[in-house]
């Protein structure tokens, strides 16, 4: 079926004159091909029988492609048609416009290989940048664990552990009280003052009320012999 497939390509060399895949890689051509996603373009002035010979050659199922018996009839059916009695010159002219239209179609198809390059190329460094970021939350994840039954495990000493009062370091020492002040007994003691009765000061007073006495406060001669000490 790959045999069936490269003398479809090479039909396709003949009749154009142009050069298979024009502008690509190889391994864009192969992975075109495998994914039927790249083929060639077939002229739309082309034969009617040239072209559908070539289609069933690149038909995606291979149990679809004709065996090289059924090409050869076709062949020769395409030998009796008046199209190989078209004239050298005609036929070149048709060539060159045939090798035209397939410019343009490959040269659509390169930028459309291009575009899916590019998007391949993005969706890959997006794919990049998700495995990192997923990278990074897993070692964050596993940082966050880390502390977590750290921190578990410092709450557990704490609970298991009995507070001890802290020791003093004699900053408070005990000072005995001392007695307290002996107040001493007066010395010098001596009466400068005195009261005497005034027999001449009789002051009436109203009924019910207190009786006005009549002492009269007098100063006393001191006598320093007689000082008490």
């Amino acid at each position: 079926s790959s045999d069936v497939w490269s003398y479809g390509v090479l039909l396709w060399e003949l009749i154009t004159g142009e050069t298979p895949y024009k502008g690509f890689d190889s391994l864009s051509v192969a992975y075109g091909v495998a994914v039927n996603t790249l083929t060639l373009p077939i002229p739309k002035t082309c034969p009617e029988a040239w072209g559908k010979l070539m289609k069933s050659c690149w038909a995606s199922d291979p149990h679809n492609r004709p065996g090289f018996k059924d090409i050869l009839s076709n062949l020769e059916d395409i030998a009796r048609s008046g199209f190989t009695s078209t004239p050298q010159e005609s036929f070149h002219t048709m060539q060159d416009g045939w090798k035209k239209e397939i410019a343009e179609v490959l040269h659509e198809l390169r930028l459309k290989e291009k575009e899916l390059r590019n998007k391949e190329e993005q969706l890959r460094l997006i794919q990049m940048q998700q495995h990192e970021q997923a990278n990074n939350l897993k070692i964050f994840e596993q940082q966050l664990r880390a502390r977590e039954l750290e921190l578990m495990g410092r709450e557990l000493i704490i609970a298991q552990t009995i507070p001890k009062p802290n020791k003093r370091r004699n900053k408070f020492k005990f000072k005995p009280k001392k007695d307290p002040v002996q107040i001493s007994l007066p010395t010098e003691f001596r009466h400068t003052i005195t009261t005497i009765r005034d027999q001449n000061c009789v002051v009436p007073t109203p009924p019910g009320s207190p009786a006005i006495s009549g002492l009269r406060i007098v100063a006393r001669q001191l006598d320093r012999g007689n000082i008490r000490p």
